[in-house]
């Protein structure tokens, strides 16, 4: 009986160290995750960064039922404005109860609670990233700050913490741009493209320009030259081409000449005849 009894013995214990040790490396292997999405942001002074938490490796036994995110960054350089759910865990078969959201900006921290409902159903499961929360932070200076999700936990449906790993993020907050700050190129003045319009004269200044006497037109002459030395061409005086003018036809001595010697001729005759005359009586 004492054999019996041993040898039952150590079969139950080799059964539950092979429970035990298939077992063990599993839950060790896929822990979940719980991080900050975008790892890295970055925003001007006043603008607002949307962060959301996410879940990611939750295996579906038992499942997510729940959750409590504590966030922590620099009140110096950021506000927080809102932190809700996402309505992830509560859309499962399990009943989560969320509290309403602790946000305190002077110290920087902030937390939400979704807690389950033990036993009821199963909890949600995934393996890539899930929101369960998201926080929109405003950017209040310049500055770079941590966001930490320190003393954040997973739970199950019995709302137990699960092995989870934290990841948190950062912001990075720049100098807003100074408004109404003209680019070099803005202040250059515009070259026209378009030709001026031609003036087209109306018909007052037509008329007006045709009642204007016209202005002389200048002389080409020397001022000091008289009317003596202009050339003015003699019409009928047989002067040849290229002959000089003395001022005086050429014929007019020869025609002299001849009334001369015909008066002389007409005188001679007349005496002659009177002698004869004489004679004769």
């Amino acid at each position: 009986m004492t054999y019996r009894f041993l040898r039952g013995f150590l079969l139950a214990l080799g059964v539950v160290a092979t429970f035990t040790m298939g077992h063990r490396p599993a839950q060790a292997a896929e822990p979940s995750l719980l991080s900050v999405s975008p790892a890295a942001a970055s925003a001007s002074a006043g603008d607002d960064v949307a962060l959301d938490i996410n879940a990611a490796n939750v295996p579906a036994q038992p499942g997510l039922g729940g959750y409590l995110i504590v966030l922590t960054w620099d009140p110096g350089v950021l506000t927080l404005t809102s932190l809700a759910d996402a309505g992830w865990v509560t859309g499962g078969q399990v009943i989560v109860v969320c509290t309403t959201p602790i946000i305190d900006n002077d110290a920087g921290t902030a937390e939400i609670d979704c807690s389950p409902v033990i036993g009821f159903g199963a909890g949600v499961s995934t393996t890539e990233p899930h929101v369960l929360a998201q926080a929109v932070f405003q950017a209040k200076a310049p500055g770079t700050t941590a966001v930490d999700l320190t003393d954040s936990v997973l739970l199950n449906t019995s709302n137990v913490a699960m092995t989870s790993t934290l990841t948190g993020g950062s912001v990075t907050v720049t100098a807003p741009t100074p408004t109404g700050a003209a680019s070099p190129e803005a202040t250059q003045t515009p070259q026209p493209t378009s030709t001026p319009p031609t003036v087209q004269p109306t018909s007052t200044s037509v008329a007006q320009a045709t009642q204007e006497p016209m202005s002389p037109t200048p002389s080409t002459k020397p001022a000091g030259e008289t009317l003596s030395k202009v050339e003015v061409p003699r019409t009928g005086s047989g002067t040849p081409a290229g002959a000089e003018d003395s001022g005086f036809a050429w014929w007019t001595p020869v025609l002299t000449a001849a009334g001369a010697a015909l008066l002389g001729i007409g005188g001679f005759t007349a005496v002659r005849r009177a002698n004869t005359r004489r004679d004769h009586r």
